[in-house]
């Protein structure tokens, strides 16, 4: 039977597991417990959302993982279409935000 992660993959986990309690305790600390999509306050938890994507070491790089509350994230973001997402309310600031954080 296939391992349906590597050791390698494992190791990761742990280590993306810890940045991103970091990343959740860094925003409470300084006030800034927000979604990254629609800037609205998180609730108890947040999801995380890697904006240069997974591979390799963008896996774990806290510069491009951020915030978002789990309609924004999950069910809009990777749910919808772009012609949906491109009509919602944040999506203009959302994109400028975006393109800021990738230009790091």
């Amino acid at each position: 039977m296939i391992a349906r992660k590597s050791p390698k993959r494992k190791k990761e986990d742990v280590i993306y597991k810890r940045i991103c309690d970091e990343i959740d305790k860094e925003a409470k600390d300084n006030d800034e417990w927000i979604c990254f999509f629609c800037q609205l306050p998180l609730g108890e938890r947040a999801e995380h959302h890697h904006a240069k994507g997974r591979s390799g070491d963008l896996f774990t790089d806290k510069r491009y993982i951020v915030l978002g509350h789990h309609d924004c994230h999950t069910i809009k973001w990777h749910g919808e279409p772009h012609s949906k997402l491109v009509n919602l309310w944040w999506w203009k600031d959302f994109k400028k935000r975006l393109e800021k954080r990738l230009e790091q």
